[in-house]
């Protein structure tokens, strides 16, 4: 053994395995082993955020005793610390089984060959076996509630969508991550889910008032948990009684959703668009920062994140109340803030963003662009966006095409006409994973 030749070993370390351990273990033969701990940035770009942060892995790996150094691999090929360390060996199993693995280990190769290094593969072996797969285990609840806190150290605004139902739930992981086969869209990917309240209620047929259990709601989301991996966040209107909300903190962090989202509105709960069309009454400052200290010590981890939505702009009280709320909020325990607006123009909703990232730059802030739709998740971003929500754009479609396929049906008597503006049987059936044996 030669401990004056470098060796690279490459590992996202999420999480530590027998079959990690034996890699490196058996790279230590051929010299000094240096890891590369894949970052979460990296991982982000391939699968699902790292249920544990990078500097976590990086102590885990760098505490192992064959391990001589640990750095950073900031992109899922191995070629840029290839080239960075100049190993003599790189050791990898031989098992490439994995997202653009084929072509990645070319770029390795070729890597190599420019430092003079050399590629040594390791035989997979099943009695030790490392994880291979890019999805993490996300069933799990802890990983998947702490994903959504990971996700924001990212320093880039994260894009919600709303899901209704499993098959929802299955359409936003298909675009979970989309960059990597079109670099020229806008947003690249959908980070995690939203329940909506509204859509939970409209596609069960009864009026978004809080009158759908809650039960009802975890029920629905265990369901869409089953076949996703993506974190949620959870609409829980105005929260309802204090005592209730403080019990159903537990369930909703045991589910696994990354947060939950309470608006400062009191009595029959009305949607917010409707803003003083309709009679909404507002929580004072000190009975709702109440309610979240009692939500704040309810809950087990800091990983399950309280937000506290506001709704002066809603019922026109103005920025200086906005403010005023933000603060006694943040002061009471709230992880966030989110901000709504009924405002087709950004300006109002710019003004309190760009004040409140002054004073609480590091605070998350959540934004809901439905009536300012023509504004970019990016432009949200520029304004201070940490979270951009797209509340009931899903539902809405699906109403959409569900009247439009019965009227169709009607007026012509068949489905023929139908046909082509609707999914085929073999498209939709192939969504759902298992359905060809």
């Amino acid at each position: 053994m030669n401990k004056q030749n470098s060796v690279l070993v490459s590992v996202t370390g999420d999480p530590l395995s027998l079959g990690h351990i034996n890699l490196i273990e058996k790279a230590s033969r051929y010299g000094e082993v240096i890891v590369g701990v894949i970052s979460d940035e990296a991982c982000q770009g391939n699968r699902q955020q790292p249920a544990q942060g990078l500097e976590q892995r990086k102590s885990m790996i760098g505490a192992l005793r064959a391990v001589h150094e640990v750095v950073t691999q900031d992109t899922w090929s191995y070629a840029e610390t290839i080239q960075r360390v100049r190993p003599k060996f790189f050791v990898h199993s031989d098992n490439w089984d994995f997202s653009h693995g084929p072509t990645i280990r070319l770029e390795t190769l070729e890597a190599l060959k420019m430092v003079g290094g050399e590629l040594v593969e390791i035989p997979f072996s099943t009695e030790a076996p490392w994880k291979t797969s890019l999805e993490p285990d996300m069933a799990f609840p802890e990983a998947r509630r702490r994903s959504l806190t990971n996700l924001l150290t990212f320093g880039r605004p994260l894009a919600f969508i709303e899901a209704h139902s499993p098959l929802s739930a299955l359409i936003v992981e298909k675009y979970r991550r989309v960059h990597k086969v079109n670099s020229a869209w806008a947003i690249p990917g959908y980070d995690g889910l939203w329940s909506s309240s509204l859509a939970d209620s409209t596609m069960r047929g009864v009026p978004d008032t809080e009158k759908l259990d809650f039960s009802q709601r975890m029920a629905n989301i265990q369901e869409m948990f089953q076949c996703t991996t993506l974190p949620l966040i959870y609409d829980a209107d105005t929260g309802g009684q204090t005592e209730h909300l403080t019990q159903n903190i537990r369930q909703m962090e045991s589910l696994g959703i990354s947060a939950f989202i309470i608006e400062d509105k009191t009595g029959l709960k009305r949607n917010s668009l409707f803003g003083n069309e309709v009679e909404q009454t507002q929580d004072s400052i000190a009975s709702f920062s109440e309610k979240i200290r009692e939500s704040v010590k309810a809950r087990s981890n800091s990983d399950f994140l309280v937000i506290a939505r506001i709704e002066s702009l809603i019922l026109d009280k103005g920025l200086g109340d906005a403010h005023d709320r933000a603060e006694a909020y943040l002061t009471a325990g709230a992880s966030g803030i989110m901000i709504h607006s009924r405002q087709a123009d950004e300006s109002e909703i710019a003004a309190f963003a760009g004040r409140f990232k002054r004073d609480f730059p590091n605070v998350p802030l959540v934004l809901v662009p439905t009536s300012y739709n023509h504004v970019t998740v990016n432009q949200l971003g520029d304004l201070g966006a940490d979270i951009v929500i797209f509340a009931n754009h899903l539902l809405r479609a699906s109403h959409r095409g569900m009247i439009q396929t019965a009227d169709s049906i009607l007026r012509h008597g068949r489905t023929k006409e139908a046909d082509s503006e609707i999914t085929s049987m073999a498209k939709t059936l192939d969504i759902i994973p298992g359905t060809r044996g």
